[in-house]
């Protein structure tokens, strides 16, 4: 286990190095923690429209996806590192225990991100309500911080 949080640092790390031309924000990679966690990646339609998608797993044994679209914009005109967004998406899912029960619902999600100066690293957190409308219908909360590296 402990081998594996180095080989993702040096990771990390490698890809954080700025690079000549490096300044394409077209597609990224990245983790999410929190409720749910998972793996992500981005794709930028234009330069402030984002489409992204999550294979994730909660905490109350399900495994879900995700998939937004997303509007961001500077927080002020001057400081480009820091954004926010918001947005709009679905998710669906099954559970692991016994009874194979599948969610669906729409979800807003509406965050802040980071761009470290010069590389292609960026952190972010978000908050996001979500309806879940098939099993049943109920009022959901996701959350979460992350990691993402811009490719």
């Amino acid at each position: 286990m402990m081998s594996r949080f180095w080989i993702f640092m040096l990771i990390v790390v490698f890809f954080s190095f700025p690079r000549i031309g490096w300044g394409s924000r077209d597609f990224g990679m990245g983790i999410l923690l929190g409720q749910p966690s998972g793996i992500k990646a981005t794709f930028s339609l234009q330069k402030r429209i984002h489409l992204d998608f999550t294979a994730a797993w909660s905490w109350n044994d399900w495994m879900l996806v995700m998939g937004d679209c997303k509007f961001e914009d500077y927080i002020s005109p001057w400081s480009l590192y820091w954004r926010w967004y918001y947005g709009l998406g679905a998710y669906g899912g099954i559970s692991n225990d016994s009874d194979r029960e599948a969610v669906l619902g729409v979800r807003v999600p509406i965050g802040v991100s980071y761009q470290f100066p010069y590389t292609s690293l960026e952190v972010f957190g978000e908050l996001v309500p979500a309806m879940q409308i098939i099993e049943e219908t109920r009022g959901r909360f996701h959350y979460g911080v992350g990691i993402l590296i811009w490719l």
